[in-house]
């Protein structure tokens, strides 16, 4: 996953998620690339366990425990969106072909539009605007290199330090 204004600045800042909605987690480990050089854990890593509805934010220097105001919207379109159509990406052979829905994040003032690929449902593009747990929030992500199954269930891993936060 991609913030995609990040680029416009000379860094390219990605992350790798991973999503659980059996056990309701998700992980999110940070990395940065400059042109010109490879990849580089930045060290951050987020951890948002909504069965206590915590995040963890997780640095070398510490960890940072708030609170999750909104559900774990499920692996695909929520019950709430409003559809607003189908496009392609891309043109011809390797085009893919998409749904579009917009929808208000529960308990925030934010709204989402995200673009899922037709039949199999897999996150492609999410734009998110407004206000989340009184932080303003606008920017624009990128889904890439999705795999059905997680391979490193490490990444949900808080450290005990962290949990006595």
């Amino acid at each position: 996953m991609t913030d995609v204004r990040s680029v416009t600045n000379g860094l390219y800042v990605y992350n790798v998620m991973s999503e659980d909605f059996d056990a309701k987690l998700i992980g999110i480990n940070t990395l940065v690339f400059n042109p010109g050089q490879s990849s580089v854990p930045t060290g951050h890593r987020q951890v948002q366990d909504f069965n206590t509805k915590k995040q963890y934010s997780i640095t070398p220097q510490g960890c940072n425990v708030s609170d999750i105001v909104f559900d774990l919207q499920g692996p695909c379109v929520p019950d709430n969106a409003e559809y607003l159509g189908s496009n392609y990406f891309g043109y011809g052979v390797g085009s893919l072909k998409y749904d579009a829905y917009r929808f208000t994040l529960e308990k925030t003032d934010a709204n989402i539009t995200v673009i899922f690929t037709q039949g199999d449902c897999i996150p492609v593009l999410e734009g998110v605007s407004g206000v989340i747990n009184g932080v303003a929030v606008d920017s624009t992500y990128t889904f890439t290199t999705y795999e059905k199954e997680i391979q490193d269930r490490s990444i949900f891993n808080i450290p005990s330090s962290c949990q006595q936060s």
